[in-house]
């Protein structure tokens, strides 16, 4: 019965969830019981591999997609009231309040009295006792800015993109303009439905991949990709307002005001840059040497090579399978391939 609930709609760039049903026709005929996503970011996998019955350690360095993973797969029962979500939105009398985003981005993903929107409803949503209903807050009014974003990024000062009166190839200014409080009751009601209990324990961790505990039967990696040429995307970058929301009270002090588009600073990752990127892929392998099995989500023109990969994984003794599903990817005009790689271990 749990596999027709519902997943949230996300809007993350590299978001596996319309490739489910490719994983599903690979990871659902694996012999397992527990899994850890070990880059879990929007929480689709983990979802769907709660879904699928078995129990599962979400990870992810981000504390924004650590807060997804708290309220999506850890949770199992609790749901936040509707009317709760809405006086959320709405100052409390008698009670002061920063306005952080409103005197730091200033015209720069938001219209001024959206800035003052959001410094009200995250300081409120900090206030909440419930931890798994605070994370439900979070996660979305994370979706509620994505949905407000040209791009759903914050890579850039580009409120002038929304704002223009010009003829669009992309975007959705109707969603655009509907105000922040709708949005965020309506990611609120979709977080709502895909919380279920499947009858296990499971954990949200916020860790680097390289110190995440592979503590499963089944490890799935899906980390950022890194193509041939060198050229990748940061999720610290691209997210880096979603980090703020997460670390408020620290938000002033780590804004890096020599950049435009004022990015929230965060830790930079091996796994984001090109020259540590196969290093630490292959590390992270290593490290996953006792697990039974390995499953990578991979491209056709990443880098590392899957021939490389799939050396790395038969030197662990393990039986290689990979299976291709051919894809595109928004903002890209490159063809590329979906890869799956399985690493099932069968000897010493």
């Amino acid at each position: 019965m749990s596999r027709t609930v519902p997943f949230p709609t996300t809007r993350y760039q590299g978001s596996k969830q319309r490739l489910i049903p490719f994983l599903d026709g690979v990871i659902s005929r694996l012999s397992f019981r527990s899994a850890v996503d070990v880059f879990g970011g929007t929480g689709v996998v983990s979802h769907y591999l709660k879904r699928l019955g078995k129990q599962v350690h979400f990870n992810d360095a981000l504390r924004s997609s650590h807060a997804t993973g708290v309220a999506l797969i850890e949770n199992d029962a609790a749901t936040l009231d509707l009317e709760r979500a809405r006086e959320l939105t709405r100052a409390a009398p008698g009670r002061a309040y920063d306005d952080v985003i409103a005197r730091t981005y200033r015209d720069v993903y938001f219209l001024p009295e959206e800035d003052r929107w959001l410094d009200v409803t995250i300081q409120n949503v900090q206030s909440m006792d419930n931890r798994f209903e605070r994370a439900l807050a979070l996660h979305a009014l994370f979706q509620a800015c994505l949905m407000k974003r040209p791009f759903n990024l914050f890579h850039r000062k580009n409120l002038s993109v929304r704002l223009a009166d010009v003829q669009r190839s992309f975007g959705n200014k109707t969603t655009w303009e509907r105000p922040f409080e709708a949005l965020f009751v309506k990611a609120i009601e979709s977080a709502n439905r895909a919380v279920f209990d499947n009858g296990l324990r499971h954990t949200a961790t916020c860790l680097d991949a390289l110190a995440c505990p592979l503590d499963a039967e089944l490890v799935y990696l899906d980390p950022p990709y890194v193509r041939a040429d060198g050229a990748t995307f940061s999720y610290a970058d691209g997210y880096h307002f979603l980090e703020g929301l997460t670390r408020y009270e620290e938000w002033p002090d780590r804004v890096d005001a020599r950049r435009k588009h004022r990015p929230f600073k965060v830790d930079g990752s091996p796994f984001e840059r090109a020259s540590s990127h196969g290093e630490a892929l292959f590390a992270l392998l290593e490290r996953a040497r006792a697990c039974p099995l390995v499953v990578l989500s991979y491209r056709t023109d990443g880098a590392p090579s899957i021939a490389a990969l799939e050396a790395a994984l038969e030197a662990q003794g393990r039986d290689v399978a990979v299976h291709v599903k051919r894809s595109s990817y928004a903002l890209s005009t490159r063809a590329s391939g979906e890869v799956l790689v399985v690493g099932a271990r069968t000897r010493g």
